[in-house]
């Protein structure tokens, strides 16, 4: 019985084709990875215009942000962020205006 079990797969197995399954693995499919910060994790972003930008990652889409605008030098900008809820709470010098061109340029990179 086991020699015919084998014959029969045997022969099955040269005549039905063979597809690729979603478990093949091909190094070429590989696509570029966005590394992304981990939570505790940050950087800062430099600016063309010197100013600058820190963060720190402290939840799934949470960010706490300094902001220091070369136009404006009193202080840094701190800034809560959520950019799932585009939600966001600053204390600082800068105007509305301002803070939200940096939060819209950060969020679709970081989020």
């Amino acid at each position: 019985m086991k020699t015919l079990i084998s014959a029969l797969v045997l022969t099955a197995a040269s005549i039905l084709p063979v597809s690729a399954g979603i478990h093949d693995f091909n190094p070429s499919n590989v696509g570029p990875t966005q590394q992304r910060p981990k939570t505790g994790q940050g950087q800062c972003i430099d600016y063309q215009d010197k100013s600058e930008l820190c963060f720190v990652k402290f939840g799934p889409s949470q960010f706490s942000i300094a902001i220091f605008d070369i136009d404006d030098q009193r202080s840094p900008m701190a800034v809560q962020i959520n950019c799932r809820t585009g939600q966001w709470h600053a204390y600082g010098s800068l105007t509305k205006p301002v803070v939200e061109s940096y939060l819209d340029n950060f969020c679709p990179q970081y989020g």
